[in-house]
């Protein structure tokens, strides 16, 4: 049944992914909660405040969560925030773009051997910190999957980095079945005055 979240008051918008919620109020300030297998919720996964699902728990066995909003750090007032897969992202009222989470698959902007993911060295690097995204311009939208990320600008133009298999960046792609990692925002040439966009696991869709 709905359970009242009293740190939540003042929330003007809400967004969640499939294992992550995050909440916006009216200060600007931004707070997470749920599933944080890559530091999605702004914590390390390895932090003492952390809880493991209980075996026979179905999807969350095993994994590591927070069950209660945190706050994240390091951010300036925020007008959108957007909960993806693996990684979570917040446009600031400056209109740049910030995000955290899985840091081995260019979302973050960059390719960074960060903190493993708890005891699994395979399952992927770890960045808790929001880290600016280079090369955007004035953010107006954001869209994230667990493979990649898009953003809209003020200019209209849009820019999509992190793995482009199957073509998802836009760019084109030689070996498409093939891990293709750009960890710099690529502008996707042929769409003008893009007003939305949305990411799938593997392909991206685009307003204008």
């Amino acid at each position: 049944s709905p359970q009242y979240m009293p740190s939540l008051d003042g929330s003007v918008l809400v967004n969640t992914s499939e294992d992550t919620t995050c909440a916006l109020n009216e200060a600007g300030e931004v707070r997470c909660w749920g599933l944080n297998t890559h530091g999605q919720i702004g914590l390390s996964p390895t932090d003492p405040s952390m809880s493991q699902c209980p075996a026979n728990n179905g999807q969350c066995e095993g994994h590591i969560f927070h069950p209660l909003p945190h706050r994240i750090q390091g951010l300036e007032p925020v007008l959108d925030v957007v909960a993806g897969f693996q990684n979570t992202c917040a446009i600031t009222r400056e209109n740049e773009l910030f995000c955290w989470g899985r840091s081995d698959m260019g979302i973050l902007g960059v390719i960074e051997d960060d903190m493993p993911c708890g005891q699994d060295m395979n399952a992927g690097r770890c960045q808790p910190t929001p880290q600016r995204i280079q090369g955007l311009g004035s953010v107006h939208r954001v869209a994230i999957s667990k493979n990649h990320a898009c953003a809209a600008s003020a200019d209209g133009r849009l820019r999509c980095w992190g793995n482009n298999q199957y073509g998802s960046l836009g760019i084109g792609c030689e070996l498409c079945h093939l891990e293709d990692i750009r960890p710099t925002p690529q502008l996707v040439g042929r769409l003008i005055n893009v007003v939305e966009v949305s990411a799938g696991d593997y392909h991206t869709c685009a307003r204008t």
